[in-house]
């Protein structure tokens, strides 16, 4: 990933006070900081509280441990309830919701402290519901330690690294903290192993003597930080009197420290009273809406650490016999009071854990299942509650716990595993590595597991690789491995149908015909429920076969279907995909707007559900539109961040998508050599997998376009044969073979703009007004330039740039108009496009325009610029003036047609 910049916190917080400023016009700001144990995040985000005042909501990461999930993403919804709702998905729903209806009557500042300790439900949720929401008056500042869940939920938000105090800050504290003489040397050295670090400085003097703080004796060796600085968190802990040591420890033991719990245990006493007193004035606790919270989230581990395992399992069993506690909460302290093996309190666990399943509470199913982990024997018994843990913990969405159950269960426990259960495990953790990015290693483990599993189990094993294959973008292998499945499973299993459509989706990436013959015949069979259950990506590679196939319209019938499923099983992983596959088919199919609504919802689970490695293909369609509007900042951004999780995770099969999107926006951009750059890669990749159809990333005439451009005449000549082969192959699609006549019109535009223009025509006519309508668009373009370069009549043009104008104007392709009109005035012909006072706006009349060309409202156009919508209304109020047009729709057609 890229570095991350270090920033003090006095930066910091003017930083994000500006931010807050923008988010009161109207705006939305996410930002994330992130810093090591006791560097000051706590205190940059109470400090910006106090700053902003009413409209700052802080909200901590709980307990992991508590089985009660999306706790944090409740707090986050304050004052609204999120209605019991167990899903995260639906929680998010439910947190976009929530913060626009509060947006309205005033801006919102949610801070979130401690997110490595977020539940992963609470994750899911809320690092969704942030990328899905589309209101306004909005800021969230979230802090944490460097961590996966950190990584997870930051991508494509700012962030930054809290860099330690300044020298001069450092070591006023350190002084101060000493309270008695420190000589020179011994201020350097401390200083030298603090690093700017607040809670260092200010515990380290107390770990050294007085002698050695003087400089009198000498320091110990090697020094560090005595440990950790937890270590030095227990130090004070040694000078609390009893009862407060006693009432500290309860409130750390138990799960979230309700104040009414721990006082049911501590009794509720005037000595309580005191004790809680003590350690306030000692800066170790406080309560906040009824819970004991540290003053430092290092505490509750430094008490853990320093209270011995049975004093921890005797609150644990007072804990669990307070009888308000709802009993979820009261079995896991049970468990948590257990010594040893305990089959009957781990069978409790299980059904409890079994029942959240039902309930779609996986956060907290995972949370039960690990107890009961715990507490089952060894064997056959112990072995199964292991898997399910581990099972549980991918469902909700904590890939990395779920892997390391995995690898220590096959690790130390497979001779305790039956055959079909240690297949489920070598498959589960595969696809937990894949999704993770690692496919290289999914692969491998899969090829492995091959040699060892039963005949009966060899066909799901096969059918699994379809992941890691497609990741790494192997169509060669993904082929032959489904081949091999398909001979395998029985033909009444429900898998089968979901290998058909990973064969129909792999054949037709090299043979565009033979895949949709294959795919009418996998149809006529095909259960689609069961080849869901069967495949979490069956929606990804179903949705790709009809796009090959150009059946749009079925196939987002089928796709809009699979959505609706996957949404109310909360299935994620099939959500995503789902959303992004009719993404793609509304991009072929040219309907832009419908395209970026899927493509949104894809992007905002696969990023906010920790699914990182699909989010490059989406990102990298959505930066395909953008530049296709020119909107090529965002372009930027949506590639930028996409090539940074590809070469993090090593996806080659997202780089190649990259490429090839890159590529399409370079060239709209008439970046003449970017795009061959980025588009000879992708050409490389499909080569390399035995030569993929146009159909796959549909680059090829944007190549051809560069090499014109750069006047490289042989090279264009050489793609536009390749494309004509593919073209006169049996059953090659109507997008290919226009395409390929299209190609060829473009190489003769200066030679022989004649038959320029029957190309063109007869490209345009190949292809349907209602589902190619942006490759006709491109068709007439060329036509007309070809038209002008023949010197034919108005009469004759006229029609073709009717057409012509109608799509650019639906499309909004500004891009397009703005080269068609360049090129056409340095022929000498009339201007096609360009509005004759247009050159009269300013910059920031031009970007308010842009939104509202895009049909967004005054409020909308504010949020997405950081701008009032009083200020939007004054630009257009300038706007329409300038244009001598009185509408939104005036403006808009002038905008982009100069009619």
């Amino acid at each position: 990933m890229t570095m991350v910049r270090l920033l003090e916190r006095s930066q910091l917080v003017a930083r994000y006070q500006s931010s807050w400023s923008h988010v009161v016009d109207g705006a939305v700001r996410i930002h994330v900081v992130q810093g090591s144990p006791g560097i000051g995040k706590s205190t940059l985000l109470a400090e910006l509280s106090a700053r902003i005042g009413d409209g700052a909501r802080l909200v901590r990461g709980v307990a992991r441990e508590d089985a009660r999930g999306l706790r944090a993403a409740a707090e986050a919804a304050r004052p609204h309830r999120l209605d019991r709702c167990l899903d995260p998905l639906r929680a998010a729903d439910a947190l976009t919701r929530s913060w626009a209806r509060q947006a309205r009557k005033a801006p919102i500042a949610l801070l979130l402290d401690d997110l490595h300790e977020l539940d992963p439900a609470s994750l899911t949720a809320i690092g969704t519901a942030l990328r899905r929401y589309g209101g306004q008056g909005l800021l969230v500042v979230a802090a944490g330690r460097p961590s996966d869940a950190l990584t997870q939920f930051a991508d494509g938000f700012d962030l930054v690294a809290l860099a330690g105090l300044p020298p001069v800050d450092a070591r006023r504290l350190l002084l101060e903290s000493a309270g008695r003489p420190i000589d020179e040397s011994v201020v350097s050295r401390l200083m030298e192993l603090a690093e700017g670090n607040p809670l260092a400085l200010r515990n380290l003097p107390g770990a050294l003597t007085t002698q050695q703080l003087a400089g009198t004796d000498p320091l110990p060796e090697p020094m560090t930080l005595l440990g950790d600085l937890r270590s030095l968190l227990t130090r004070p802990l040694t000078r609390l009197s009893p009862p407060a040591r006693a009432l500290l420890e309860v409130a750390m033991v138990s799960i979230d420290g309700e104040w009414g719990v721990v006082r049911d245990v501590v009794g509720d006493t005037r000595a309580t009273a005191t004790a809680f007193g003590e350690l306030e004035r000692d800066g170790l606790l406080t309560v906040r809406e009824g819970r004991l919270q540290p003053f430092h989230p290092l505490l509750r581990d430094a008490v853990r650490g320093s209270v011995d395992a049975a004093r921890q399992r005797t609150i644990a069993g007072s804990l669990a016999e307070v009888r308000s506690l709802p009993a979820g909460q009261a079995l896991l302290y049970r468990a948590l009071a257990a010594v040893g093996h305990d089959s009957r309190l781990a069978r409790e666990l299980v059904d409890a854990a079994e029942a959240a399943l039902r309930q779609r509470a996986a956060d907290t199913a995972a949370v039960l299942f690990e107890r009961a982990a715990d507490l089952a024997p060894p064997g056959a018994e112990g072995a199964a509650v292991r898997l399910r843990a581990a099972e549980a913990h991918a469902i909700a969405g904590d890939a990395a716990r779920g892997r390391a159950r995995l690898a220590r269960l096959l690790e130390t426990e497979s001779p305790a595993l039956s055959d079909d259960q240690l297949v489920t495990a070598e498959m589960l953790l595969a696809a937990l590595e894949a999704v993770g990015g690692d496919a290289a290693r999914s692969r491998d483990r899969l090829e492995s597991a091959l040699d060892r599993v039963p005949a009966a189990r060899r066909a799901s094993v096969l059918g699994a690789m379809s992941i890691p294959l497609g990741m790494l973008g192997d169509v060669p292998a993904l082929l032959d491995t489904t081949d091999r499945a398909l001979r395998e499973v029985p033909a009444d299993e429900g898998e089968q149908g979901a290998l058909r459509v990973v064969r129909a989706h792999a054949v037709s990436a090299v043979d565009e015909g033979a895949g949709a013959d294959f795919l009418t015949d996998v149809l006529a069979s095909l259960d689609v429920r069961s080849a869901v259950r069967s495949d979490p990506l069956f929606g990804l590679h179903i949705g790709r076969a009809f796009g090959y196939a150009e059946r749009y319209v079925e196939g987002a019938r089928l796709m809009a279907a699979i959505v609706a499923g996957a949404r109310r099983a909360g299935a994620r992983t099939t959500l995503a995909m789902a959303h992004g596959a009719l993404a793609d088919l509304r991009l072929r199919s040219s309907r832009l707007d419908d395209a970026l609504v899927q493509l949104d919802e894809a992007i905002a689970i696969s990023l906010g559900a920790g699914q990182r490695a699909f989010a490059p293909f989406w990102l990298g369609m959505r930066a395909r539109i953008a530049g296709y509007r020119g909107e090529f900042a965002a372009a930027r951004d949506d590639l930028t961040l996409g090539y940074e999780i590809a070469d993090d995770l090593g996806v080659e099969g997202a780089r190649y998508f990259l490429d090839a999107h890159a590529g399409v926006v370079a060239a709209t951009a008439m970046d003449w050599q970017e795009a061959v750059e980025c588009l000879e890669r992708a050409r490389f990749f499909e080569q390399a997998n035995g030569g993929l159809t146009p159909q796959v990333a549909r680059w090829a005439y944007e190549l051809v376009d560069a090499y014109c451009a750069l006047g490289e005449t042989g090279a264009a000549c050489d793609l536009v044969d390749d494309l004509e082969s593919f073209a006169r192959r049996p059953g090659a699609r109507r997008w290919t073979r226009a395409t390929a006549e299209l190609a060829r019109g473009l190489v003769l535009l200066e030679r022989d703009p004649a038959r320029s223009v029957g190309s063109a025509a007869a490209a345009a006519r190949s292809l349907r007004a209602a589902d190619d309508r942006l490759d006709r668009v491109r068709a007439r373009m060329l036509q007309l330039r070809a038209l002008h370069a023949v010197g034919d009549s108005e009469s004759e043009r006229r029609p073709v740039t009717a057409e012509m104008q109608h799509g650019l104007a639906a499309l909004r392709l500004r891009p397009w108009a703005h080269r068609l009109d360049q090129e056409l005035q340095t022929r000498g012909g009339r201007g096609a496009t360009r509005g004759a006072n247009a050159d009269a706006l300013t910059a920031a009349e031009r970007r308010v325009l842009d939104e509202v060309a895009r049909g967004l409202g005054n409020q909308q156009v504010a949020a997405r610029l950081g701008i009032s919508a009083k200020t939007v209304a004054n630009h257009l109020y300038r706007i329409y003036e300038k244009l001598g047009v009185s509408s939104r729709t005036e403006a808009t057609r002038r905008h982009l047609l100069g009619e």
